[in-house]
């Protein structure tokens, strides 16, 4: 029997688009020991105008530190806007898409976030659907449909 690996305490994620042509966000990770959750800070290079409402699979907290951005968040549809300065607690079952970088460069923002408790993914007509399910059924049908009725096209990808 093989042993566990050991996850790595701190890492740097980057993260590209549904297209994989661009980078969305670069992300600096520190695993909290005992399963505590993570510290985060978080560059988001873009909107998130290529995916439906996501959830995350943990509360969080986070501190916008520059640029700021505009998101829709709720199965209302509610919009706020974060800035510099702005720290908002956001339960596991929030639910938001970021549609603006109020900068139109980029976003800092320090999270910290609890222990996972649920899987991540995305809000569609068909329901809720796992994020690599949906990112898979995005780039072989090069469209996607929300839950709130729009649909969607990733940057850089084509119609076959």
């Amino acid at each position: 029997m093989q042993a566990d690996t050991p996850r790595k305490r701190f890492y740097k994620q980057v993260i590209k688009d549904i297209s994989r042509a661009k980078d969305y966000m670069i992300r600096w990770n520190l695993t909290l020991p005992f399963g505590l959750g993570t510290i985060k800070l978080h560059n988001i290079l873009r909107a998130d105008n290529d995916r439906c409402h996501h959830n995350h699979p943990w509360w969080f907290v986070r501190l916008v530190l520059w640029g700021g951005y505009e998101e829709v968040y709720g199965e209302d549809n509610r919009t706020q806007i974060l800035r510099p300065g702005s720290i908002t607690y956001c339960p596991v079952e929030f639910r938001h898409r970021i549609t603006r970088l109020l900068n139109g460069k980029s976003s800092w923002s320090l999270v910290i976030t609890g222990p996972r408790v649920q899987s991540w993914g995305f809000f569609t007509r068909l329901g809720f659907q796992p994020w690599k399910t949906f990112v898979n059924a995005l780039r072989e049908a090069r469209i996607a449909w929300c839950e709130d009725g729009s649909s969607v096209e990733p940057e850089g990808v084509t119609r076959g």
